[in-house]
């Protein structure tokens, strides 16, 4: 079964530009939010193998709180999430991100990042 990537951004240019991007490489079932999620619930029915989260949403909440209440939360805080931020990056707890992407991405690293995610989260699943 093809890996699930839940992509969180605000900005519906980059949802449909990682959406296409995953899509082509024809590996992947992705999912798209333009809001972070008031509670976990939805995390918990879509069941990512991924999360890629955008830092700075233009919400009452940010992308860190959302990385906190992940991290809480016992069936969901092992799902690697990989943090996309246009903004300023050396206030996000690396333990909890598996890695940082600067906006603009590079295709190629990004790929690579997921790639690398969902090999890291198979092998501590073994």
């Amino acid at each position: 079964m093809a890996p699930h990537i839940l992509v969180i951004d605000d900005d519906p240019s980059i949802l449909a530009v990682i959406k296409l991007i995953l899509e082509a490489e024809g590996d992947y079932l992705v999912s798209s939010s333009e809001v972070l999620f008031p509670d976990l619930i939805e995390v918990e029915r879509l069941r990512p193998n991924m999360i890629i989260l955008d830092i700075k949403m233009n919400t009452k909440e940010d992308g860190l709180d959302f990385l906190e209440k992940l991290n809480a939360h016992h069936s969901l805080k092992d799902i690697p999430v990989l943090v996309c931020s246009a903004g300023r990056t050396s206030h996000i707890p690396l333990e909890r991100a598996i890695a940082i992407l600067n906006k603009p991405f590079d295709i190629d690293e990004l790929l690579l990042r997921i790639r690398q995610g969902l090999l890291q989260s198979q092998l501590a699943l073994e």
